[in-house]
């Protein structure tokens, strides 16, 4: 799937078929399985999630991102199941009826969800901007620290990250805060349904003037109340507001970075867990992932023949991209047992990826037919060629 690319390939996915983006509700909902299944066995938590699984609070918050999550696909629903396109050249009252109308239902749901909002909470949406090229893909969400006090973030990982904070320290690799929050909006202002109408219809119309400026330059500043929003960004900053420092994406894998980029914001002013116990669900994620992956290879002996030399190297590359991930968690925490599983789950993983191509390979020389029907000849007089004596 998209969603497995996008968590284990996307170094290596430039100049693919899987470099041209993609939806994030379908890569949220292959996700949301992966997290189900670890979420619903408590023996799973407690092994995998070992850092928080003694703590209630911990695990309702990891909970309560699933479930914003899940809310964000809904929402995507309720917007449109297609992406309108319209033709600039006809009159402008003519454009704006047509991009308006399948809106409407999206707009109603947001705003009402908006304003049922309680204090404390937090809403999550799928956003971004969709031109003729085929557009980007980020997350925003909004929290309500007081009845009157919203903030909202952006959450980036790719095109229009110039507008984030960065930092050069892990030089040579540049690191961005990729979730930026505005804060401090009153309630008149986050409610206006000409924002959010301006979100949507970025995202679901096609037009060659949807673009990053709109967000940045527009939308941002008036939601500020400052067309520099720069300042705000660093007070929010160094209130700890925004995130951390973190690696950008390197394909075109917005569609899912930006959703992994949100749970980990999520994870860290919602949930509040650490830094460790960030990481060791996003370890988690990984290794269910790899979970539905040995499932899905069992299903697969039974077809060989769609197995190919790609997907071979992406499942080594996700064995050794989950086993780094614990490694690193390990020297942090320990997690001696857990090890032990990743390492038995990788190593049966490897083995049936091995297997596959073995039998493929048997499959095609089992239906190759070597006869023929041309009868063979000697080649004539060659003697002749090979008759060394003088004449």
């Amino acid at each position: 799937s998209r969603a497995f690319a996008g968590q284990f390939g996307d170094v290596h996915l430039r100049d693919t078929e899987l470099d041209r983006g993609g939806d994030p509700s379908e890569s949220i909902t292959v996700l949301l399985k992966c997290m189900k299944r670890l979420l619903n066995n408590p023996l799973a938590i407690k092994s995998q999630l070992s850092l928080i699984a003694n703590d209630p609070t911990r695990i309702n918050g990891v909970l309560s991102i699933v479930k914003l999550l899940e809310d964000s696909v809904e929402l995507n629903k309720c917007c449109t199941s297609r992406r309108v396109k319209i033709d600039q050249e006809e009159p402008h009252h003519l454009q704006r009826k047509e991009s308006y109308k399948h809106l409407l239902p999206g707009l109603e749901y947001l705003l009402l969800r908006l304003e049922k909002l309680e204090v404390g909470g937090f809403m999550l949406f799928q956003g971004g901007w969709s031109d003729i090229s085929g557009g980007h893909a980020v997350m925003y969400i909004v929290d309500r620290p007081t009845v009157d006090n919203w903030g909202f973030t952006i959450v980036n990982t790719g095109e229009g990250i110039n507008y984030h904070p960065s930092t050069w320290d892990a030089y040579p690799k540049k690191k961005v805060r990729t979730s930026m929050r505005i804060g401090n909006i009153p309630t008149y202002r986050i409610l206006d349904p000409a924002v959010w109408l301006m979100l949507l219809k970025l995202k679901y119309t096609i037009r060659e003037d949807n673009t990053m400026k709109t967000v940045y330059e527009v939308i941002l500043p008036h939601l500020a109340g400052n067309s520099n929003i720069y300042q705000m960004v660093e007070d929010q900053s160094k209130l700890k507001l925004c995130s951390d420092f973190e690696t950008t994406q390197r394909s075109g894998t917005c569609y899912y970075k930006s959703v992994l980029a949100a749970m980990r914001y999520l994870g860290d002013k919602m949930a509040g867990l650490n830094k460790n116990q960030r990481k060791q669900l996003m370890c988690a994620l990984r290794f269910n992932y790899l979970l539905q992956l040995d499932d899905e290879l069992d299903l697969l002996h039974k077809m060989p023949e769609s197995w190919n030399e790609g997907d071979h190297r992406m499942v080594t590359l996700s064995c050794n991209q989950t086993t780094r991930a614990y490694m690193k968690l390990h020297k942090l925490v320990g997690l001696g047992p857990t090890l032990k599983r990743v390492y038995a789950l990788t190593t049966q993983i490897e083995e049936k990826a091995r297997r596959l191509s073995v039998l493929k390979e048997e499959r095609q020389l089992s239906v190759l037919d070597l006869g023929s029907s041309a009868s063979f000849e000697t080649f004539r007089r060659f003697d002749l060629l090979n008759d060394k004596q003088s004449t």
